[in-house]
């Protein structure tokens, strides 16, 4: 007997559905915005309209994107809830580097000139510290923006707000080695590795 996959689209529709959304209409916005970007249709508005989305208002999906983040929050804290159990004879590795995400336009958030290293030049665009924890599957992701000195001197923001790539991975460090050893997990079978 085969074991029986779920897609990647049914899986993430599926936790969508279940998600406690504050109202159906804003269940039906945001997954009909997350399956256009699936289906990988484009990223304009243009483009959302050519699909059919033409009950999508900028209004309405400039609101459902802005209170994202809070749901987001407390759809990971729910999935999190369900992987309370931990192995603590397997060792957990927390794995952490640093990403560019090019952008267009001067006005997207943390955006500045960055070295990308995977192709060997300097590109205009964002750059997130990650972390995933991983035992024999992946157990939690997570990530903080990097907010260059460029970034903060163009948005008129105090450079009290700089921290380095290497701050932000161990304050990133700090909650989730406090997380598993809450959960009994010992300091021996805790292992963390970063690039250069």
């Amino acid at each position: 007997m085969t074991a029986k996959y779920l897609s990647v689209r049914t899986y993430i529709h599926d936790c969508f559905k279940n998600f406690p959304w504050a109202s159906q209409r804003q269940f039906e916005t945001i997954w009909q915005y997350v399956d256009h970007l699936l289906a990988g249709r484009g990223f304009g508005r243009q483009a959302l309209l050519r699909t059919g989305l033409t009950e999508m208002t900028d209004r309405m999906i400039q609101y459902h994107l802005c209170h994202l983040a809070y749901y987001l929050h407390c759809f990971k804290q729910t999935q999190q809830r369900h992987f309370t159990k931990v192995d603590r004879r397997r060792i957990h590795q927390l794995a952490f580097d640093d990403v560019g995400n090019s952008r267009a336009g001067q006005k997207v958030f943390a955006s500045s000139y960055y070295y990308n290293h995977a192709q060997s030049s300097v590109d205009w665009g964002q750059v997130l510290v990650d972390t995933a924890i991983v035992t024999k599957r992946v157990v939690d992701v997570d990530y903080r923006p990097y907010l260059p000195q460029p970034y903060l001197d163009r948005v008129q923001q105090p450079q009290t707000e700089f921290y380095t790539k290497n701050q932000i991975a161990q304050e990133l460090f700090n909650i989730h080695l406090e997380r598993l050893i809450q959960q009994g997990v010992p300091l021996s079978k805790i292992w963390a590795s970063f690039d250069c």
